[in-house]
């Protein structure tokens, strides 16, 4: 009888268990689905060749306090990243409405902006327009003469004012309501409280590392169990105990709490055995949410031909269906390989449909070692490069030596989940942290992403732990960790 058992061992779920073992008496186990701990950080890292250079996400944000903290607690090192040198030239960092982006005074041009219009969005071409209050915050601004605020309007209203959505409503930061990339970086050379992503630093060894460093110091702990490769298939409610069963023991584990430290798809392949019928009760608490899929090639190339147009390491942002493009890992203009990535996140997903199909033919790599499950179509790639000549307005570019791709989509490892239209992502965060209040099980995956009232979107890693830390202090009477994160909820 274990007094804590925890499904799923990423990072939200490894953090949980090493709050638990450093606080507390209790005594916990973490089943983890696949072979290995790290959930999510394991599928990022690409394998073979000169993909690998991307790995895991690595990349630290000063707004990630807990992971910050975490990292330092646990004696890791913290970096300055190599590819962020600031070019000495013009940097290409966005591209909108078919406009190459280098500065703000080309966000002004693109949204036919003066400076005594820095309180509104008004772009051209578009029928839309909100005024931000003092603090910068757009989703508490009004919405034309309708005075509703931006974050409380369906999508549904939305499309009423802004045919083309490019611009607002994408969802970005996971919310009802959106601004672009594009001005948000706009309003944050106004607003110096607007926290950018900015991504300067990161974790040496990557998030690879961090969650090594985490099962290694539970493996030594005496009230902790760590089972990989054992995915929680059904459980059965008697009373105060929880039985989970899994798929490789013959026995199921026994717990007097359950702690879901996975996504929505971890979570709906779980039979529960229980009088309340708690399949039900989860459809109905997912029935908020949509599933969110994410995209990434990665295309390598015997030179970083990209330099010469601008991109000189980092990413930006564009309105066409490749939403973000960055060149990390490569070798550069000094010879060797050097690695492009292009991302299709959240809704821009829909364009892989019948691009990535096994009745294409697949791309035949003349470097690297890819597996065959990791090589995307001739067509897809074709339909990359493309995308890559419209934004760097080229009428051609070289052709990649190898390539790969990443889908995150409906499996136990996925993007996670927003909220559907009309309904806030944040309130339903603080309600699956306990959603049964007869039953003592929790939610610190990162079904939902939001972490603050006004959407802002903190990462999965940040916000799976602010999830966690959330349950740890409000349900087991831990202390915070990180005494700068605020764990409250902020509505009234």
């Amino acid at each position: 009888m274990h007094d804590v058992i925890i499904v799923g061992g990423g990072i939200g779920g490894l953090y949980t268990a090493w709050r638990l073992a450093t606080s507390t008496t209790l005594t916990v186990l973490v089943l983890e689905a696949e072979k290995e701990f790290g959930g999510r950080y394991l599928t990022c890292e690409m394998p073979g060749g000169h993909m690998a250079g991307f790995g895991a996400m690595r990349f630290l944000p000063s707004r990630h306090k807990i992971l910050y903290k975490l990292i330092k607690d646990l004696n890791l090192d913290i970096e300055a990243f190599w590819g962020e040198e600031e070019s000495k030239d013009k940097k290409l960092i966005g591209f909108y409405k078919n406009t190459p982006i280098y500065c703000e005074d080309d966000y002004r041009r693109v949204y036919s902006l003066t400076e005594n219009d820095l309180p509104y969005l008004n772009p051209e071409d578009y029928d839309f327009q909100i005024k931000a209050p003092e603090n910068g915050n757009l989703f508490e601004g009004t919405v034309r003469e309708t005075g509703q605020k931006a974050k409380d309007m369906s999508l549904r209203q939305y499309y009423s004012y802004a045919p083309n959505t490019d611009v607002l409503g994408r969802s970005f930061m996971l919310h009802t309501m959106d601004i672009s990339v594009a001005a948000a970086a706009m309003f944050a050379k106004k607003h110096k409280d607007f926290d950018p992503l900015e991504q300067d630093y990161c974790v040496k060894g990557g998030m690879i590392g961090l969650t090594k460093k985490l099962v290694s110091n539970l493996n030594k702990m005496d009230n902790v169990t760590l089972l990989a490769g054992e995915a929680a298939a059904e459980v059965t409610e008697s009373g105060d105990v929880f039985k989970v069963a899994t798929v490789s023991s013959a026995e199921p584990f026994t717990g007097k709490k359950l702690i879901l430290a996975c996504n929505r798809s971890g979570i709906e392949s779980i039979i529960w055995n229980c009088p309340s019928r708690r399949n039900m009760e989860f459809r109905e608490l997912f029935s908020n949410t949509i599933s969110l899929k994410s995209t990434k090639v990665f295309l390598t190339y015997t030179d970083a031909w990209w330099e010469d147009v601008g991109l000189v390491s980092g990413r930006f942002e564009t309105d066409l269906p490749i939403s973000c493009v960055a060149a990390r890992g490569g070798q550069g203009k000094m010879g060797g390989y050097a690695t492009l990535l292009a991302a299709y996140t959240f809704t821009c997903s829909d364009v892989f449909e019948g691009l990535n199909q096994s009745r294409y033919e697949r791309f035949k790599p003349s470097a690297g070692n890819v597996p065959s499950e990791y090589l995307p179509s001739q067509k897809l790639v074709d339909f990359v490069q493309q995308q890559l000549c419209t934004v760097f307005g080229l009428k051609s570019i070289p052709a990649p030596v190898g390539a790969s791709i990443k889908i995150w989509d409906s499996k136990r490892v996925s993007g996670g989940s927003l909220s559907q239209i009309g309904v806030d992502s944040y309130q339903l965060q603080f309600k699956t942290l306990k959603p049964f209040p007869e039953a003592e099980i929790y939610i610190a995956g990162d079904v939902f992403f939001a972490s603050t009232k006004d959407g802002a979107f903190y990462g999965w890693s940040e916000g799976s732990l602010i999830t966690s830390e959330r349950i740890l202090v409000s349900h087991f009477g831990l202390s915070p960790f990180c005494t700068e994160v605020n764990l409250n909820n902020e509505f009234p």
